[in-house]
C-alpha cells in the first residue's frame, strides 16, 4: 500500500488495512506499507520509499493498493497493475481539496482503477484481489500519459469552477 508523499496524514486507509490485515484467511499475504505522514499500523511499514525503490515493488507487487494521487496512480498503470484506491476526503482533512475524488471517479469510470469509497468496498476489492488478481495489459506510453494528462486538465477546470 502506498499512501504517498503528502503532509496530510490519511490514517482512515491505514485502520481500513490493519482491519483487513487482522482478518484470518488461509492464504499468505506479505504487504508492505509505505505510509508518509500517516500514523504506523500493525503491517510492516516505511516513512517513504526512494523512486526507483517504489518503482520495484510496484512491479514486484501482486496487488497494489495506493491513495488517489495520480502521480501514483500513473505509476501502478505503468507497472501494469489495476490498482485498488482510496481518494483521500478533505472533508477529513486528508487533503487541501478534492481532485483525488474528482480523479479518481474518471479513472475507474474508464476501467482503470478499481475505487474504494467505502471500508466495505475496500474489505471486499482487496479480498476478491487476493483470490484474483488482476493486472492489465501493456499500453502504448504515449496513450496513458495523454489521457492522465487530459484527466488533469478536466479536473483542473471542476476544482476552478467550484472556487468561484
Amino acid at each position: 500500500m502506498s499512501l504517498g508523499t503528502d503532509l496530510h496524514p490519511f490514517d482512515r486507509a491505514i485502520e481500513w488495512f490493519d482491519t483487513w490485515i487482522e482478518k484470518p484467511r488461509t492464504q499468505k499475504v506479505e504487504v508492505l506499507v509505505q505510509r508518509g505522514y500517516s500514523k504506523a499500523g500493525t503491517a510492516p511499514a516505511v516513512e517513504y520509499l526512494a523512486f526507483n525503490d517504489f518503482v520495484r515493488e510496484l512491479e514486484e507487487a501482486d496487488i497494489v493498493v495506493t491513495h488517489g494521487g495520480p502521480g501514483s496512480i500513473v505509476e501502478c498503470r505503468r507497472a501494469g497493475k489495476l490498482p485498488i484506491v482510496i481518494p483521500r476526503d478533505p472533508t477529513l482533512g486528508e487533503h487541501i481539496d478534492n481532485h483525488q475524488q474528482l480523479f479518481c471517479e474518471r479513472m475507474a469510470a474508464a476501467g482503470q482503477i478499481l475505487v474504494a469509497r467505502t471500508e466495505s468496498d475496500f474489505q471486499e476489492l482487496l479480498d476478491d484481489m487476493v483470490l484474483n488478481p488482476q493486472t492489465l495489459p501493456p499500453q502504448d506510453q504515449r496513450h496513458v500519459d495523454t489521457t492522465v494528462r487530459r484527466v488533469g486538465q478536466i479536473v483542473d477546470r471542476l476544482v476552478a469552477g467550484r472556487r468561484r
